[in-house]
């Protein structure tokens, strides 16, 4: 009688382990939520970045104040209107190679890309996000950085955020190695990654340049990054 009292007042092993798994898992989200909240820097290219650190080296203070120490590279804007014919390039049939620079990726993505609440209840959600304008930058030894302004609202203002992706394109898309927003680091960056730019991107199913790009990857027998540019060759 005393052992059988004992072992139902006694918490199980299978209780510990999931109550501490359940701390763990809190914590983990805190940490995020928290390092979320510090923003990372902006740069024009690495140089710039590595600049930046060896100025305020030898200045004696520490660059970064913040946790995390992240960083991101923005990339540039094309002063043409040339994205315009490639754009109308990408879009007819037939095989054809086109060479878009990120300058006119990024231009283009200005004039033209607006995404919409990832909601379809926006008036009545206590949860909101809003996609920005994107904007690319290619680094040499790094891949494709995509840079995705989010407004997130929950429970009250807006706040600004940037979800960071970084990885490499092919004729199946875009391949996450990286994936961070703000000061955090999300785990999993190829499998979560790849869900979390699907949703977002879902902001921008409606429009017109969306469907350009869908079906240009759909008939690219290789798409590759050269030098500055994203380069499709269609069949």
């Amino acid at each position: 009688m005393t052992a059988a009292l004992e072992s139902e007042s006694s918490p199980s092993l299978f209780g510990v382990y999931f109550f501490a798994v359940w701390m763990a898992l809190i914590g983990a989200i805190l940490g995020f939520v928290y390092l979320a909240t510090f923003p990372a820097e902006s740069y024009a290219s690495l140089r710039h970045y590595e600049r930046a650190l060896a100025t305020v080296a030898k200045a004696g203070e520490t660059k970064f104040a913040k946790p995390g120490d992240a960083y991101y590279i923005s990339g540039p804007f094309s002063e043409t209107r040339s994205w315009e014919a490639k754009r109308e390039l990408l879009n007819t049939p037939g095989p054809q190679t086109v060479r878009l620079s990120v300058g006119e990726i990024n231009t283009w993505a200005a004039a033209r890309f607006r995404g919409t609440e990832s909601t379809a209840d926006a008036g009545k959600s206590n949860f909101l996000i809003v996609p920005g304008v994107p904007n690319m930058a290619i680094v040499s030894g790094h891949g494709l950085y995509l840079n995705l302004p989010l407004s997130i609202s929950f429970f009250g203002e807006p706040q600004q955020h940037v979800l960071t992706a970084i990885g490499d394109v092919g004729p199946d898309g875009y391949q996450v190695h990286s994936l961070s927003l703000g000061n955090a680091r999300l785990p999993a960056p190829d499998i979560l990654g790849a869900q979390i730019l699907g949703a977002l991107w879902q902001a921008f199913q409606s429009t017109e340049e969306y469907a350009i790009l869908s079906q240009a990857f759909e008939r690219a027998t290789a798409v590759e990054l050269e030098g500055q540019a994203v380069v499709f060759t269609l069949r």
